[in-house]
């Protein structure tokens, strides 16, 4: 009997092996592509896909990580195709594979993807024949940002035409722009759109809320102006690598010297102003060297006032203004004579 007994159990361990095994696994999130994230080597690392939570899903949006043991098939779901034919307005359904960090959206790492839609908007494919938007409704931020042609005009003409951006600067060159794309509220996402290439590359920094783009004047470098008050952060990017290289702060604003080798700044100072302000202390003006990241004192302020750059000539003369807390009509102007 014992040996009977063995006998059933393992035919009903193989049985119910063989019926999991031959069940489809489930489905953690089916939706919408609406955004793509690219390493610096142009390769695509993760995407956003936002949808309805249904009888069959799990989530409703996700931070979903790809790498190249992803499989990603076509709609069929027989044929394989390349991860780097994914893009913003596929609907896609995607099955994770190990841990969910529970985060909102939660964030995983993708084992399939099965493309549903090839775009939501009806787009064929994910250029735009002659520089012109192939689409079915009027929203201008549907328009894909890829070309056939790239060069000043077609970039510009593109980027003008997108409802969804707001802040873009050429460098001084014009062989480079960067762009905001606001996508939520509270910020968006840089890009960097060097002029030869037919799409922008983004700029792994976290979504702020990006208020301006300030070339050097040798378009190596642009800085995003970050900020809500006079307390200010500036994310610097080297244009030719599309790396941003780290955050410095100042409060008010900053200005390139004509060579591109240092901005200056004002920094809060330790001393404390006679008067209530937003800041705890004065100001002090300094040059940071923008390779170094070594800072050099030009002037410190004092209780009784703030200091407060203005403007630097091409000679090199930096300008800079002291403001009295007590005395809003006195100012004074000074100067520094960079070497």
């Amino acid at each position: 009997m014992v040996y009977k007994k063995t006998i059933l159990l393992a035919l009903s361990i193989i049985i119910l092996t063989l019926i999991g095994c031959q069940q489809e696994e489930k489905i953690d999130i089916r939706g919408d592509i609406t955004e793509i994230n690219k390493s610096a080597d142009n390769k695509i690392v993760s995407i956003l896909v936002e949808g309805e939570l249904e009888e069959d899903t799990s989530y409703d949006k996700a931070s979903i990580s790809i790498d190249k043991s992803t499989s990603v098939y076509s709609a069929t779901g027989e044929d394989k195709v390349s991860i780097e034919e994914i893009t913003e307005g596929m609907k896609v359904e995607v099955i994770f594979t190990g841990l969910v960090r529970e985060s909102y959206p939660v964030q995983a790492d993708a084992k399939t993807i099965r493309i549903i839609e090839q775009n939501v908007n009806n787009e064929v494919s994910g250029e735009i024949p002659n520089n012109e938007e192939v689409q079915t409704t009027n929203n201008e931020s549907t328009i894909r940002l890829a070309l056939e042609e790239s060069n000043y005009a077609t970039i510009d003409d593109i980027l003008k035409r997108r409802e969804d951006i707001d802040i873009m600067e050429w460098s001084s060159d014009e062989t480079c722009v960067a762009f905001l794309i606001n996508d939520t509220d509270w910020g968006g996402r840089m890009y960097l759109w060097h002029v030869g290439d037919l799409e922008p590359i983004e700029i792994q920094a976290e979504k702020d809320i990006i208020c301006e783009f300030i070339w050097s004047p040798n378009s190596e470098y642009v800085i995003a102006d970050i900020g809500t008050s006079n307390s200010r952060t500036g994310y610097v990017v080297k244009s030719k690598d599309n790396a941003l290289l780290y955050n410095i702060g100042y409060i008010g604003n900053f200005i390139w010297s004509p060579d591109s080798k240092f901005v200056a700044l004002a920094m809060e100072s330790e001393v404390k102003s006679i008067a209530l302000t937003e800041l705890d202390g004065t100001t002090d003006i300094y040059l940071f060297n923008i390779e170094t990241e070594e800072i050099t004192i030009v002037d410190k302020g004092a209780p009784e006032y703030f200091l407060w750059i203005t403007s630097w000539d091409s000679d090199g003369l930096l300008h800079y203004e002291k403001s009295y807390v007590n005395e809003p009509d006195k100012s004074e102007s000074l100067t520094y004579k960079y070497q």
